[in-house]
C-alpha cells in the first residue's frame, strides 16, 4: 500500500513538474508560421509568417510577413486570460489583419485564431517556430 501511494505522489508530482505557467502572453511572444486558412468551411494552403515581439505594455510591436518575403509591422495586444488578439496594421498594403481576433486555442506550439467578416467566419491556423 505505501509503495502504491509513493508511486501515485511521484507521478502526481511530475505531472505538476510539466505544467506552464506561463501568460498567455508570453506564450503569443516568438516566431509563428501560417498552416492553413479557412474561410466559409474550405479549407486552403497559407504562406506566411507573424512574429509577436516580447513586451510588458499594453501594445507590443511584431511582423507580418507574406509569402514573397515582404514585412509588414503590426501592433498586437492581448487580453488577461488570453481570448482576445487585437491587431493594428501599420501599413495600408498589410492586408485584412487590423481588428480584433478571437483566440480558440493558445499553446507554446498552436495559435488558431478567427473572426467573422462578410465572407462569415475566418480561422487561420498558425504553428509556432522553434
Amino acid at each position: 500500500m505505501k509503495r502504491l501511494i509513493f508511486i501515485l505522489s511521484a507521478l502526481a508530482l511530475l505531472a505538476a513538474c510539466g505544467k506552464s505557467n506561463l501568460t498567455p502572453q508570453e506564450k503569443l511572444a516568438g516566431s509563428w508560421h501560417f498552416d492553413n486558412v479557412t474561410i466559409l468551411g474550405s479549407l486552403s494552403a497559407y504562406d506566411g509568417t507573424m512574429a509577436f515581439d516580447t513586451c510588458d505594455s499594453a501594445w507590443c510591436t511584431g511582423q507580418y510577413i507574406d509569402s514573397q518575403n515582404a514585412t509588414r509591422t503590426i501592433w498586437w495586444s492581448m487580453d488577461a486570460e488570453g481570448q482576445l488578439l487585437s491587431l493594428i496594421d501599420t501599413t495600408s498594403s498589410a492586408g485584412s489583419w487590423g481588428g480584433d481576433w478571437g483566440v480558440d486555442r493558445l499553446t507554446r506550439r498552436r495559435l488558431i485564431i478567427k473572426r467573422y467578416s462578410g465572407l462569415g467566419e475566418v480561422r487561420y491556423q498558425l504553428t509556432k517556430d522553434k
